[in-house]
């Protein structure tokens, strides 16, 4: 339920639903999830920065930390999915509903591609957190 309405006036929306309202609007629409190899890259080097270990000392930074390092974000599906192959993580999300833009001139009638997969290889796109469309 977004927002509420009551009888005396139009809808009212709490800071929260705004936030997520904006955040899921402007985030991009696709991701894949990390390895292991290449997660631990990123701490690594987020051990080594200053105040890594205030960061590590509070738990709930330290999810929200590991939770935005653990997937990589695109705005072109094909980009995802050569992502997702070259990690052999084969699964792309998308997390809400996107428009795919021509990706060069076509003409009347020609085929249109926003990725390719190559033979003998497969990805599952799952749509996370709703129904979304592309």
């Amino acid at each position: 339920h977004f927002g509420s309405r009551s009888a005396l006036g139009p809808t009212v929306f709490t800071a929260l639903e705004v936030h997520h309202a904006i955040s899921r609007a402007m985030s991009l629409p696709f991701e894949v999830e990390l390895g292991m190899a290449d997660l631990s890259i990123y701490l690594w080097a987020l051990r080594q920065a200053p105040g890594a270990d205030e960061v590590y000392r509070c738990e709930s930074l330290r999810k929200v930390v590991m939770a935005f390092l653990s997937r990589e974000r695109f705005i072109d599906l094909g980009d995802a999915v050569r992502f997702a192959l070259a990690r052999h993580k084969p699964v792309v999300h998308l997390l809400r509903n996107v428009t795919l833009t021509l990706p060069g001139p076509a003409s009347a009638g020609a085929t249109v591609t926003w990725c390719s997969i190559p033979c003998h290889s497969c990805v599952t796109l799952v749509s996370r957190g709703g129904p979304w469309r592309i």
